[in-house]
C-alpha cells in the first residue's frame, strides 16, 4: 500500500485548527480624497500591511500604487486556511459567488466599491451560510470603518421602495454568540486613539482561537452527552463524529 504523504497536507480525520489567519480590508490614504480598497489574507497582517506599503518585500502588485494604505479591519477565527482563502475569494467576488446572493439572483456587483460596501459585503457574507457556522471574529482598527460598521446595524428596513428592498438585503442579522473588538491603536499600534495598546496586534490569536480549542477539551473531559449543532445526531466520539457528519458540508465548500 502506498505510504500517505506528510508534511503540511491535512484530511478532514486530521484537521487542526491554523494558529490564525486572517482576511483583512486595506483603504488608501494617499490622499483625503483617496477612496481606492485592497482584500487579502494573511496569517501576520502587522507584516503584509509594511508589504504593502513598501517598507518590506513581496507587496501585491495592486497596492503599489495609492501607498500608504491603512488596514481598516480584520477578519479572523477561520477553520482552516483554505476556508480563509475561500472566504477572501469570495469577498473579492460577490458578483460571482454562488453563496452570496438573494432569492433574486445577485446582490452585490464590482462596480463602485469603496469602504462602505465592502464593509456591507463582509457583514452580509458572515450572516449567511457557510460563514454563519464558523467561529468568526472581526477586529475592526480606524474610526471611519467603526463608523460604517455600526451605521449599517440599524439601516434595516429603512428607506422607500427598491432603496427599502437594498437595505433589507445588505443589513444583516449577525449570528448568534457573534462578537467583534474596536482597537482604534491599529493592526500596528501605531494610530492615535484606543486602548493604548503600542504595538502590533498578537498573531498568535491566543485570546479567541485558544477558547475555541479550551472549549473542546473541556466538553471531552466533561464525558456528557453532546450532539451535532447542524444535525442533530449523537455524538459519541467528539474528536470524529461532527467531521463524519458534516462531509457533504465541507465537500460541498471545496467545490467553490
Amino acid at each position: 500500500m502506498r505510504a500517505g504523504r506528510q508534511g503540511n497536507r491535512s484530511s478532514l480525520l486530521s484537521h487542526t485548527f491554523p494558529s490564525f489567519y486572517a482576511c483583512y480590508l486595506l483603504k488608501s490614504v494617499q490622499t483625503p480624497t483617496s477612496k481606492a480598497t485592497y482584500i487579502g489574507s494573511t496569517p501576520n497582517p502587522p507584516r503584509r500591511i509594511r508589504q504593502h506599503n513598501g517598507e518590506l518585500t513581496q507587496g501585491a502588485y495592486k497596492t503599489k500604487r495609492g501607498r500608504p494604505w491603512i488596514m481598516q479591519l480584520i477578519v479572523h477565527g477561520f477553520p482552516s486556511k483554505l476556508a480563509a482563502l475561500q472566504f477572501e475569494w469570495a469577498w473579492q467576488h460577490p458578483n460571482l459567488s454562488r453563496h452570496i446572493r438573494d432569492e433574486n439572483g445577485k446582490v452585490f456587483t464590482t462596480t463602485g466599491r469603496g469602504l462602505k460596501q465592502n464593509i456591507q459585503i463582509l457583514r452580509f457574507m458572515i450572516s449567511i451560510h457557510p460563514y454563519n457556522l464558523w467561529p468568526l471574529h472581526v477586529k475592526i482598527f480606524t474610526p471611519q470603518a467603526l463608523k460604517i460598521w455600526d451605521g449599517l446595524a440599524g439601516t434595516q428596513g429603512k428607506g422607500k421602495g427598491k432603496e427599502k428592498a437594498t437595505n433589507s438585503a445588505h443589513a444583516t442579522i449577525l449570528p448568534r454568540g457573534f462578537t467583534h473588538t474596536v482597537e482604534l491603536e491599529g493592526v500596528d499600534g501605531k494610530l492615535a486613539g484606543g486602548s493604548g495598546r503600542s504595538v502590533p496586534i498578537d498573531v498568535q490569536d491566543e485570546k479567541f482561537t485558544t477558547t475555541h480549542l479550551n472549549k473542546h477539551n473541556d466538553l471531552i473531559a466533561s464525558k456528557k452527552l453532546l450532539e451535532c449543532s447542524v444535525c442533530r445526531e449523537p455524538l459519541n466520539n467528539y474528536i470524529l463524529d461532527p467531521l463524519t457528519h458534516a462531509l457533504s458540508f465541507y465537500f460541498s465548500i471545496s467545490q467553490w
